[in-house]
């Protein structure tokens, strides 16, 4: 459904499930344009990129001839990325007795399990269930010399995620999160970190001539989470746009991000919790950014303070942000527009800089997703792996270079059927039953009377990376 924003006129279009997919002459040429820089950045300068590589504390950044460059991209982007996953893996120590230990007070639990763990494992996961046949998904991060990251490399392999970027820390344990839930579903957690606290962006390999399963190339997708050390993150999302591949950051655990991160990042996701700290930090650097989140909400008749504080987020800082509204599915925030006279580059107007930088943009467009219905017996029993599921689906749509709506309806489907299982694995579906399921799932865009209804369907239609 089209739905305008609030003083405009009311127009309605079919919903987006019907819309056909793009063309394949409808290529993204944001990607193309972030290939060709890199070209012209290597033809122009091996040492600047040597240089930058150094500032972000890299030993040696690998950069080849431009030949190399064209034969990796043959001048186009290609029809399909990969997914390498940048974060965090662990093993979890699962207990359930009847209540919650209190303090100096020893509780029993019947049995306990050991359960493989970590949010950029579980995503790497999530990912790897609902990738098409030709999209892959690669983990880079580390375990200790143990029982434990024996158990986890298998559990990767299992799941079809490569692991040549996985390394083995000879000193430092496998991260171990102990778990225990009430039978009230209340929980209490604590997480030995270990080999998480010593992965580094020198494991992120970048285009060579004998490039690895795990390089990051340019249109690959990079995904983290907040599960490693904040300035590695920092440093692989500088990587990302070095290189011209897609970031995507998954603010969990909840954590302030610099500006200058934010506004180096293709897509953030969150969720209400993580909306608010994140905008809270950006506030307070960032004078214009309560402005916006006031103005949204007030021409927005039905706009949760979650979505206004995301899109004052992607105005100020120009990333798309999606935020996930639990039982009200999710919303995607989106500062710019594929232009498809340019074939899905970023239209000149919604591409003139962040809000601080340039106060007279201050349209933001929404996209709706719906939460999946659950059908006979399917019943939310555990939300741990919700989040997970979604980002993880996401991103496998988003390398797979289907179109934003695609993108969000797989998502919305994978993160409400992973509510219906005990465990954050369990319940993930595959990709078969998520195109099945994807087709009941309805999105409505929100945006001004400037766009009429075929433009509308058409840009919709375009890549998710062309936004």
């Amino acid at each position: 459904a089209f739905r305008p924003r609030a003083g405009s006129d009311a127009r309605r279009l079919p919903f987006l499930r019907r819309v056909p997919r793009a063309p394949p002459a409808l290529p993204s040429l944001r990607l193309e344009t972030r290939v060709s820089v890199s070209i012209r950045r290597t033809r122009r300068s091996v040492e600047t990129a040597r240089r930058d590589g150094a500032h972000l504390g890299i030993a040696s950044v690998r950069v080849s001839s431009q030949k190399h460059w064209k034969k990796m991209t043959d001048g186009r982007p290609r029809e399909e990325g990969k997914v390498v996953v940048f974060g965090s893996a662990c093993v979890d120590l699962l207990m359930q007795p009847d209540r919650l230990p209190r303090p100096g007070v020893t509780v029993l639990a019947p049995t306990y399990e050991l359960l493989p763990g970590g949010k950029g494992a579980n995503q790497a996961h999530a990912c790897a269930m609902a990738c098409e046949k030709k999209t892959s998904v690669h983990f880079v991060g580390a375990v200790g010399k143990d029982a434990f990251g024996d158990s986890l490399r298998a559990a990767f392999l299992d799941a079809n995620v490569g692991v040549s970027g996985l390394v083995t820390h000879s000193t430092l344990p496998t991260a171990c999160a102990a778990v225990i839930v009430d039978k009230n579903g209340e929980n209490q957690i604590a997480v030995g970190s270990g080999a998480n606290n010593a992965v580094t962006t020198a494991q992120l390999d970048i285009v060579e001539k004998n490039a690895k399963d795990h390089t990051l190339l340019p249109g690959d997708v990079l995904l983290q989470q907040m599960e490693i050390p904040m300035e590695e993150v920092r440093k692989a999302v500088e990587i990302a746009r070095l290189i011209g591949a897609f970031s995507v950051l998954n603010v969990a655990p909840s954590a302030p991000v610099p500006e200058e991160t934010l506004q180096k990042l293709d897509f953030l996701v969150v969720n209400e919790h993580e909306a608010a700290d994140v905008f809270a930090s950006l506030s307070e650097t960032n004078e214009v950014a309560k402005d916006v989140a006031e103005r949204f909400f007030n021409k927005s008749q039905n706009a949760e303070k979650a979505v206004a504080q995301s899109a004052a987020i992607a105005s100020t800082t120009g990333v798309a942000v999606i935020v996930t509204l639990g039982a009200e599915g999710a919303a995607a925030c989106l500062p710019t527009r594929p232009s498809l006279a340019r074939g899905g580059e970023k239209s000149d107007e919604s591409s003139s800089g962040p809000i601080s930088q340039n106060k007279t943009q201050t349209r933001v467009d929404v996209l709706r997703v719906a939460a999946l219905a659950l059908v006979g017996d399917e019943r939310v029993v555990d939300t741990t792996g919700a989040g997970d599921a979604f980002v993880g689906a996401f991103c496998a749509s988003l390398a797979s270079r289907r179109s934003l709506p695609d993108c969000l309806k797989r998502a919305s489907v994978a993160g409400t059927l992973g509510c219906t299982r005990v465990g954050a694995r369990a319940g993930v579906p595959r990709i078969d039953e998520i195109e099945k399921r994807a087709v009941g799932v309805a999105v409505v865009a929100d945006w001004g009377d400037d766009v009429d209804d075929e433009t509308a369907v058409s840009t919709l239609a375009a890549p998710a990376a062309a936004w």
